[in-house]
């Protein structure tokens, strides 16, 4: 988990804004044709969203790293503290045969579970799957609901619960889908588990006796709970921002038609009266 670049910060602010994303050696097509991409070939804008749905980009390698980095930035900050190591036991990509029994007609191949959390006193296991979608209105909206936050990441909750069911016999319960929106939201279930593994065993609270109808309540001592879940937050935002940064240099570097002089293809001299010439 580190720091954003200034270029990248530029980038991922234009988009949270819903500006362009300022490209000046872009060639925008003339009589305002619509941009094109020139991989996929389908219409975009400079907005940015193209980044996160092009095939070329999602398929390139960058989603692995962005998915990577938020796994292994969990499992260093919040299972591998000293106080959740002493209660549970954290394994990154264990194969999900080697705990629970495949279903008979489940499509071949090895399927691995993102983080195995197991209870070490107490016959408890959970699968995590940690996944990051985009918030696509057209997917995740419909004629009588507004796709709205956390829209898609309970939409991605139910695709895991589908594609995990089809493949493995797992007890309810076990498999917590944390599914990030593209932006940030974190969707419910994965919100939830978390916030239970931080206050159970991180940074422990002290529960009290409450009315059933008022929900549980707690001491938070020193604030040391909500702390730690705010850095928690943040240090996974930063991981989400510069993984979706890794998208957009992408589609800058690919998608977007460059102009003759970014691509190299005028001198200095040439590229300066071009510019004139368009003033």
């Amino acid at each position: 988990m580190h720091a954003i670049r200034d270029d990248d910060f530029r980038h991922l602010a234009a988009i949270r804004l819903g500006l362009p994303i300022r490209v000046p050696e872009v060639a925008l097509p003339p009589n305002a044709a619509p941009l094109e991409c020139l991989k996929c070939g389908k219409t975009m804008d400079l907005s940015g969203d193209h980044a996160f749905q092009c095939r070329h980009i999602t398929m390139s390698g960058v989603q692995n790293f962005r998915h990577n980095d938020i796994c292994n930035g969990v499992k260093t900050l919040v299972f591998d503290d000293p106080l959740a190591r002493a209660v549970l036991r954290a394994e990154l990509e264990v194969p999900v045969s080697a705990t629970f029994p495949p279903k008979p007609d489940a499509p071949k191949g090895t399927i691995k579970a993102d983080l195995l959390v197991t209870h070490r006193h107490k016959p408890q296991t959970h699968l995590i799957d940690i996944t990051v979608t985009y918030p696509n209105v057209a997917k995740h909206s419909s004629s009588n609901t507004i796709g709205g936050r956390g829209t898609a990441a309970k939409a991605a909750e139910e695709v895991k619960d589908a594609w995990y069911n089809k493949r493995a016999i797992i007890p309810a319960g076990t498999l917590v889908p944390v599914a990030f929106e593209t932006y940030g939201t974190l969707g419910a279930r994965g919100d939830a588990y978390l916030r239970d593994v931080v206050r159970n065993y991180v940074r422990p609270v002290t529960w009290l006796d409450a009315p059933a109808d008022k929900g549980p309540k707690f001491v938070d001592h020193g604030g040391r709970y909500s702390i730690f879940l705010r850095r928690l937050r943040e240090l996974i935002s930063v991981t989400l921002q510069r993984g979706n940064a890794a998208f957009i240099r992408k589609w800058l570097d690919n998608c977007v038609p460059k102009s003759a002089a970014a691509q190299g293809d005028l001198d200095p001299e040439d590229a300066g009266a071009a510019a004139q010439e368009g003033a």
